[in-house]
Protein backbone atom coordinates (compact mmCIF):
# COMPACT_ATOMS: atom_id res chain seq x y z
CA UNK A 1 0.00 0.00 0.00
CA UNK A 2 1.07 3.25 -0.90
CA UNK A 3 0.68 6.42 1.41
CA UNK A 4 0.54 9.48 0.68
CA UNK A 5 1.30 12.48 2.88
CA UNK A 6 1.21 15.59 1.21
CA UNK A 7 2.31 17.86 3.89
CA UNK A 8 6.07 16.30 3.01
CA UNK A 9 7.80 16.98 0.23
CA UNK A 10 8.53 14.22 -0.56
CA UNK A 11 5.28 12.01 -1.40
CA UNK A 12 4.49 8.38 -2.24
CA UNK A 13 7.20 7.12 -0.03
CA UNK A 14 5.99 5.35 2.72
CA UNK A 15 4.52 2.29 2.93
CA UNK A 16 2.14 1.55 5.64
CA UNK A 17 0.23 -0.94 7.30
CA UNK A 18 -3.78 -1.65 6.31
CA UNK A 19 -4.72 -0.17 9.09
CA UNK A 20 -2.54 2.44 8.29
CA UNK A 21 -1.21 1.98 12.10
CA UNK A 22 2.71 1.50 11.72
CA UNK A 23 5.28 2.21 8.56
CA UNK A 24 6.59 -1.13 7.10
CA UNK A 25 8.69 0.41 4.67
CA UNK A 26 10.49 3.53 2.49
CA UNK A 27 10.22 3.16 -1.15
CA UNK A 28 12.75 5.37 -2.37
CA UNK A 29 15.16 7.10 0.40
CA UNK A 30 16.87 9.32 -2.16
CA UNK A 31 13.70 11.18 -2.64
CA UNK A 32 13.18 12.13 1.50
CA UNK A 33 17.16 13.47 1.95
CA UNK A 34 19.62 13.56 -1.02
CA UNK A 35 22.63 13.67 1.57
CA UNK A 36 24.59 11.89 3.78
CA UNK A 37 23.21 8.29 4.48
CA UNK A 38 23.24 9.03 8.24
CA UNK A 39 20.40 11.50 7.54
CA UNK A 40 18.06 8.16 6.32
CA UNK A 41 19.73 5.81 8.67
CA UNK A 42 19.09 8.06 11.56
CA UNK A 43 15.25 6.31 11.60
CA UNK A 44 17.10 3.32 12.88
CA UNK A 45 18.19 5.16 16.19
CA UNK A 46 14.78 7.45 16.75
CA UNK A 47 12.44 4.37 16.07
CA UNK A 48 13.92 1.33 16.92
CA UNK A 49 14.20 -0.14 20.35
CA UNK A 50 17.85 -1.34 21.07
CA UNK A 51 17.09 -5.01 20.37
CA UNK A 52 16.14 -4.06 17.04
CA UNK A 53 18.80 -2.32 15.05
CA UNK A 54 21.10 -5.61 14.49
CA UNK A 55 18.10 -7.08 12.39
CA UNK A 56 17.77 -3.50 10.77
CA UNK A 57 21.29 -3.08 9.82
CA UNK A 58 21.81 -7.02 8.83
CA UNK A 59 19.03 -6.34 5.87
CA UNK A 60 20.13 -2.75 5.54
CA UNK A 61 23.80 -3.54 5.16
CA UNK A 62 27.28 -2.56 5.63
CA UNK A 63 27.39 0.74 7.45
CA UNK A 64 30.62 2.10 8.59
CA UNK A 65 31.19 3.41 12.32
CA UNK A 66 31.11 6.61 11.55
CA UNK A 67 28.01 6.98 9.61
CA UNK A 68 26.59 5.31 12.48
CA UNK A 69 27.85 7.83 14.80
CA UNK A 70 26.52 10.53 12.50
CA UNK A 71 22.86 8.96 12.17
CA UNK A 72 22.72 8.58 15.85
CA UNK A 73 23.54 12.76 16.30
CA UNK A 74 21.29 13.11 13.50
CA UNK A 75 18.40 11.36 15.56
CA UNK A 76 18.94 12.87 18.47
CA UNK A 77 19.00 16.16 16.91
CA UNK A 78 15.76 15.77 15.34
CA UNK A 79 14.01 14.52 17.89
CA UNK A 80 15.24 17.18 20.29
CA UNK A 81 14.08 19.40 18.27
CA UNK A 82 10.63 17.93 17.33
CA UNK A 83 10.25 17.98 21.31
CA UNK A 84 10.91 21.66 21.28
CA UNK A 85 8.40 22.27 18.98
CA UNK A 86 5.58 20.20 20.12
CA UNK A 87 6.52 21.33 24.07
CA UNK A 88 6.37 25.39 22.65
CA UNK A 89 2.93 24.57 19.92
CA UNK A 90 1.26 22.70 23.05
CA UNK A 91 0.99 19.10 21.02
CA UNK A 92 1.43 16.52 22.94
CA UNK A 93 1.00 13.37 20.80
CA UNK A 94 4.17 14.63 19.15
CA UNK A 95 6.00 15.94 22.22
CA UNK A 96 5.46 12.17 23.44
CA UNK A 97 6.57 10.22 20.62
CA UNK A 98 9.62 12.77 20.00
CA UNK A 99 10.62 12.20 23.51
CA UNK A 100 10.81 8.14 23.21
CA UNK A 101 12.31 8.63 19.68
CA UNK A 102 14.99 10.88 21.51
CA UNK A 103 15.34 8.47 24.57
CA UNK A 104 15.92 5.55 21.74
CA UNK A 105 18.59 7.62 20.06
CA UNK A 106 20.35 7.76 23.27
CA UNK A 107 19.81 4.35 24.43
CA UNK A 108 23.06 2.37 24.06
CA UNK A 109 23.33 -0.48 21.93
CA UNK A 110 24.03 -3.90 23.36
Amino acid sequence: MRAQFPQLAATEVVLVSEGWDYLIGIVDWVDLCRSDPAVDLSVAWSTLEVDLRPAFFDAYGEVGNETRVRARVVAAFLCAMLADWARKEKVPSVLDAAVAGLRRAIDEDV
